[in-house]
């Protein structure tokens, strides 16, 4: 399914970075442009702000991260022309082409300018409920369903529509992603549902003091979640990253996506692109889960087939 996933990402933007050369480098975009992230506190604001750090080595170009719900903001934003570029989950991006027009003149059209990383569906949960997110698992807890619009809000709608559960039968918190970690700490909130990227440092507090664990989502119900939503595909998390656990849980997983305005200027594409490439090496340092990012997940050179009208 991950690799079927990435076909879909080709199909709409072309895979392929070409070779920039010191000539290119010596020609840098000049301007202010602004990228959407998510919370300050997610991978998404640090995906954004580390980006951004590396195209402000340049003096001409000042790049903004911007605090913002998440993903489906992130996208209207865009639309409404307060951001240049955003951080979306790939299901929601991909969704939103399926099921709208693809019309590849559209000027108000959403371009892919790159695959950043993998983001497991990651639930947190008190050490009584067993190593299963189930039914019976949630019976007493208070889950946390996140704000409306953000990744957290609809990773839990589509977790819970597959378990046959309405959010009214359940006890239930709205707490942002800045906040949760201390409200599931101070006990106000028993279970966080997140798409995170791994290794990730709020997990150790979760899980190293205030006596969190991982759940894993059983091979059934991650069958329903593929059902309702086919962009998903298996993923892993290791509970080594954080403790002495050597476990790994059984979970699903999407990409971050760079996108931009398909009016955004191509040599701002272009800038972008050769900065990543130019300060790969430090950016893997400084964000773990871009690991395995190569060259050519970056995609600024390529057709502006993916649009969302």
């Amino acid at each position: 399914m991950k690799k079927l996933m990435y076909l879909m990402i080709a199909a709409f933007s072309s895979i392929g970075l070409p070779a920039y050369g010191d000539a290119d480098l010596a020609r840098p975009w000049e301007g202010v442009f602004r990228i959407g992230a998510a919370s300050k506190v997610g991978t998404f604001y640090q995906a954004a702000a580390r980006l951004c750090d590396v195209v402000n080595k340049n003096d001409t170009t000042y790049c903004v991260p911007v605090v913002t719900n998440g993903s489906l903001h992130n996208i209207n934003l865009l639309r409404a022309g307060k951001l240049d570029l955003a951080v979306v989950k790939s299901d929601i991006a991909l969704s939103l082409s399926d099921n709208q027009h693809r019309a590849a003149q559209a000027k108000d059209g959403i371009k892919v300018v790159a695959k950043l990383h993998d983001m497991p569906l990651t639930i947190i949960g008190r050490k009584e409920m067993g190593a299963y997110l189930t039914v019976d698992a949630l019976d007493g807890y208070t889950i946390n369903v996140g704000l409306e619009g953000s990744g957290e809000r609809t990773a839990s709608e589509e977790l819970l529509h597959a378990m046959q559960l309405q959010m009214d039968q359940l006890e239930t918190t709205r707490f942002d992603s800045r906040s949760v970690v201390r409200r599931f700490c101070d006990g106000e909130t028993d279970i966080i549902i997140q798409l995170i990227a791994h290794p990730a440092r709020i997990y150790d507090r979760l899980i190293n003091e205030c006596d969190g664990v991982f759940l894993s989502v059983p091979e059934p119900l991650r069958r329903e979640v593929a059902s309702i939503n086919p962009y998903i595909f298996p993923s892993v998390i290791y509970g080594g990253f954080y403790s002495q656990d050597s476990s790994v849980y059984e979970t699903y997983a999407v990409s971050a996506l760079l996108i931009s305005n398909q009016s955004l200027d191509i040599k701002l594409r272009k800038f972008i692109g050769q900065s990543v490439e130019q300060h790969l090496a430090e950016l893997q340092q400084q964000l773990p889960e871009w690991i395995d990012m190569e060259p050519q997940d970056l995609m600024v050179d390529s057709p502006p087939e993916f649009i969302l009208q």
